[in-house]
């Protein structure tokens, strides 16, 4: 009688290990993902995404001037702040 012999790693059909991967393994690659592009959308809402550049880094006279142009500050105050930035 001829006898076949398998000299490889165990063959399992089934059990907690497929369980493990089948089911599991999937389900916590998805959540990173989406916690990934969270995380990267909330990024992009603090700080700018052109050349690194943020809105503190920008000069304080064209701020004033950009708050004038929108009407959130009255001439008489841009003119106070344009002086104050000159002292």
């Amino acid at each position: 009688m001829l006898r076949h012999y398998y000299y490889g790693p165990p063959v399992v059909s089934g059990g907690p290990g497929t369980i493990l991967f089948a089911l599991i393994v999937p389900v916590i690659f998805w959540a990173l993902v989406i916690w990934l592009i969270v995380s990267l959308v909330r990024h992009g809402r603090h700080y700018s995404w052109h050349y690194g550049h943020t809105h503190e880094a920008e000069n304080p006279l064209e701020l004033a001037k950009a708050r004038y142009a929108k009407g959130e500050i009255t001439k008489t105050e841009f003119e106070q702040l344009k002086k104050d930035l000159k002292d």
